[in-house]
Order: C-alpha cells, then sequence, then structure tokens
C-alpha cells in the first residue's frame, strides 16, 4: 500500500475519486437512497478542492481509498468496498492524526464508522439532528481524547529512510540513560539493534522515525512479526483481486521503540504506537504485543494508557515466554508482557 498527497486533482483524478466514494457509500451507507447518492455527487465533487487529499493505492496500484483534512477536521475518509477490511483506513487516520486531526463526524446509521474511530480514540462529544446538507441523516460529532492529541507543532513522524538509520543506535544509547541506575545491566546497555535489522524493517514498512522540528532524528519505533513454534509460513497481503483475506505473517511485535530524553513528553510514543498498531491492523493481526518494565512510569504505566493489559504467564503466547525468559538470563528484571487488541480494520 502506498499513501500520498494528491493536490489540486485534475478531472479525471476526481473522477477516479468519486467512484471511490460512491464504492463506499454503497457499502457503508444503506439508510441513503439512489435519489441521494446523485444528490451528493456533485457536492462531493465540488468538495475535492477544498480538502487537503491523502491518496491509498493497493499493492496493484489501483486507488483504493482517500482521506481529505479541513484545519483539524477529518472531512472525509472511504475506502472502495472490495478494499474493506485491509487496513487501509486505519493507514489513512493515522497519516491524518499526523497531520493534527482532532475532529471528525460521523452518520448515527453508520455504526461500523463510529467503532472505527472509537476504537482508535475518538469519543462521542455532540449529535445534530440533521446532516451537513439539512436532509435528517443526525450526526454525530467525535473528537480524539485528550491525552492522544497529536505532537506539538514542528515534530513528526514519518517511515524511515536509508539516511536514518545511522542515527537510530544513538538514539537507542540516549534513551537508555533515562534509567535508574542497576535497572539495565552494563552489558546490556552496549546491545544495539543490529543496523541490518533496521534496514530489513525500513524496507518492510516496520520502521517509523520522529523528528523535531529542525529536522533531527529523536525517535524510533521497530515492528516485527514473529513466528510461533511450529508455525508453518503464511503471508500478510490480501489478495484484492479475488477478495481473499489472509491471516497475519505472524504475531506482531513492538519490538523496540526509543524517544531521546531531551524530547520526551511531545507524544511521540503515542504516535509510534498507533502506527505500529495501524501496521500490524493492515496486515491481519488480531493483537500487537510487547515486554517492558513493569514499574518504570514510562514503560508499562504508559502503554496501559494506550490500551495495553498485561498478561498473565498463562495467556502469553509461547514466542513471548521466550522473550521473557531471554530477557531474564540477561538480567533484566521485573519485566512484563501486554497486548493490545487489534479489532478488525473496518473500513
Amino acid at each position: 500500500m502506498k499513501i500520498e498527497r494528491l493536490e489540486h486533482p485534475a478531472p479525471a483524478e476526481r473522477e477516479a475519486l468519486l467512484e471511490v466514494w460512491e464504492s463506499s457509500v454503497r457499502a457503508t451507507h444503506a439508510f441513503l437512497s439512489e435519489d441521494d447518492i446523485v444528490a451528493l455527487r456533485p457536492q462531493v465533487w465540488d468538495a475535492f478542492e477544498a480538502v487537503s487529499l491523502m491518496i491509498a493505492h493497493d499493492e496493484a496500484g489501483r486507488l483504493a481509498g482517500f482521506a481529505g483534512i479541513c484545519g483539524d477536521m477529518l472531512e472525509m475518509l472511504f475506502i472502495r468496498a472490495e478494499a474493506r477490511g485491509l487496513g487501509i483506513g486505519g493507514a489513512l487516520l493515522a497519516r491524518a492524526l499526523e497531520e493534527g486531526v482532532l475532529r471528525v463526524d460521523v452518520n448515527e446509521q453508520n455504526p461500523q464508522a463510529l467503532g472505527f474511530y472509537q476504537h482508535l480514540g475518538f469519543e462521542v462529544t455532540g449529535r445534530s439532528p440533521l446532516d451537513g446538507q439539512g436532509r435528517p441523516f443526525p450526526l454525530l460529532h467525535l473528537r480524539l481524547q485528550d491525552g492522544l492529541k497529536p505532537m506539538p507543532r514542528g515534530y513528526s513522524i514519518r517511515a524511515a529512510a536509508p539516511g536514518d538509520i545511522p542515527c537510530l543506535n544513538a538514539i537507542e544509547l540516549a534513551a537508555a540513560t533515562l534509567f535508574p541506575p542497576g535497572v539495565i545491566p552494563q552489558h546490556v546497555l552496549s546491545d544495539r539493534v543490529p543496523e541490518v535489522m533496521l534496514a530489513e524493517a525500513m524496507r518492510d514498512g516496520r520502521l517509523w522515525v520522529a523528528f523535531e522540528p529542525g529536522g533531527t532524528p529523536v525517535g524510533y519505533a521497530l515492528l516485527r512479526f514473529l513466528k510461533e513454534p511450529g508455525e508453518p509460513a503464511q503471508t500478510s497481503r490480501a489478495d484484492p483481486g479475488k477478495g481473499r483475506k489472509k491471516s497475519a505473517p505472524g504475531l506482531a511485535l513492538l519490538a523496540q521503540m526509543d524517544v531521546h530524553p531531551a524530547h520526551t513528553r511531545k507524544r511521540l510514543g503515542t504516535g509510534f504506537v498507533r502506527l505500529a498498531a495501524a501496521a500490524a491492523r493492515m496486515r491481519r493481526a488480531e493483537a500487537l504485543y510487547l515486554t517492558t518494565f513493569a514499574d518504570i512510569p514510562w514503560n508499562a504505566p504508559f502503554y496501559a494508557r494506550q490500551g495495553f493489559a498485561d498478561l498473565s504467564e498463562s495467556e502469553q503466547p509461547r514466542v513471548i515466554r521466550d522473550i521473557l525468559a531471554e530477557e531474564r538470563a540477561r538480567g533484566l528484571k521485573n519485566r512484563t508482557a501486554m497486548r493490545l487488541p487489534l479489532s478488525p480494520p473496518v473500513p
């Protein structure tokens, strides 16, 4: 999947967007009549020029969905009917949050969309009995929960590029200095994520880097997919042409997340969690796992605020138990495993 901006769409591009809009509406807005859809088409056509557009293409290069933003308002998010359930909506929303989106309106008769936004941190703040065109289709007004608001102006997170890789180990080293003495054994402090692993994750779309306003990298997050012992090889990809959705490529693990001490409390961690969760959901993962320190405020308590829950030993997948055992063998104490459920990616 590829997401990119679309500035001032030409007529042919608007037609393609309108086709996606109509496909999505027919699949999700059963309360609209044929006359309603026909009447809305010219209004949607004009609206394309009034919003900042981001478009998503599937692996075959076909337009699969788009989002339209105006200020802090998500005005549009539509996914082609046959591309629903592939995580495209979640990926577009994650990009919209990076752009500062805080609000969205949802038709009350569209419970799937309401559940989608609520799962991703929005809450209902009001209701209007009529829609924007004055028709009797009530709107629910949603806003991103206070604890989930975007990063301060100038900070950003994007997919890693080759030039970012050499900077990441230094961020990892700096982040480790935040821990009280003795929490991380000296021999572990010298460990680093191998650059070859970071480069592989970058190529696979599983590595993100945070930047301060001047453009310097100040944080990164790494997502991995792990196989349970004896699990057969699987693919993460769906076959859009035939509509078959295949299982995830393994257990989704937020393997590494580091922020430079000079740039903490900038909501970078929240941004990383959202992007990793969206990427895991897009690849059909049912949950996002991690291991962390149970008693360090910016570890387990932070992740709990993001929706993760502690796992008892009986609840831990075998591969997670193995990771905890390896961490104990290296001298890391009071570690815990946590899990964030990922609902099916609708839209």
